[in-house]
């Protein structure tokens, strides 16, 4: 996990890092308008999530957990806008190669928040039952690390249109289960 100080500064510099390749992209091409506008809305989310988020909520986990991930997204689209204007450019004559890259990034990023997810606590008395809730964390956490190794060994190794089947039919097992956990869990709580 980033450090306080750390993420305090990256995850507005790779916000403005983005900005200034945003802009660079819509220069050089300006026929990929709905790209860019897509692109744009992404980092103006993610700058909105940064101010809005207050600073001491809960002692200020979900600031820092709010920065850390508004960080790690950040440089995911810094990544892909850079290998864009790079293919602009024509320094790398394969095109599949920025999307290769936003998906490694991507699976890294859910092993991480995978990783992650079990970790953070609960505030007490904010649930009723707590052995249910970290159940559950742990079922998304495991899903998302396993979703993530998939993902990049789907990518490193499979054609660009293999991997974007086996990639959806992975994001579709994912979530699969856990609506099927949610479920479970749903199920017990009304039992209870």
């Amino acid at each position: 996990m980033m450090t306080r100080s750390t993420s305090k500064v990256l995850a507005p510099a790779l916000l403005a890092t983005g900005a200034l390749l945003l802009g660079a992209d819509a220069v050089l091409r300006p026929g990929h308008a709905g790209a860019w506008a897509a692109a744009a809305g992404v980092l103006a989310v993610m700058a909105f999530m940064l101010w809005r988020t207050p600073d001491r909520a809960a002692g200020g986990w979900a600031h820092r957990n709010v920065r850390d991930g508004v960080a790690l997204a950040a440089a995911i689209v810094d990544v892909a806008l850079g290998l864009r204007l790079a293919d602009a450019f024509g320094m790398h004559p394969q095109g599949s190669l920025a999307l290769r890259v936003t998906m490694l990034a991507t699976a890294a990023f859910l092993v991480f928040t995978g990783n992650e997810l079990p970790k953070v606590l609960v505030p007490a008395g904010r649930h009723a039952d707590l052995a249910r809730v970290e159940a559950c964390r742990r079922v998304a956490g495991w899903t998302g690390v396993l979703t993530g190794i998939v993902l990049a060994i789907v990518w490193v190794a499979l054609p660009i249109d293999a991997a974007m089947v086996a990639s959806l039919v992975t994001f579709g097992v994912a979530a699969i289960v856990l609506v099927w956990q949610l479920g479970i869990a749903r199920r017990r709580g009304q039992a209870a």
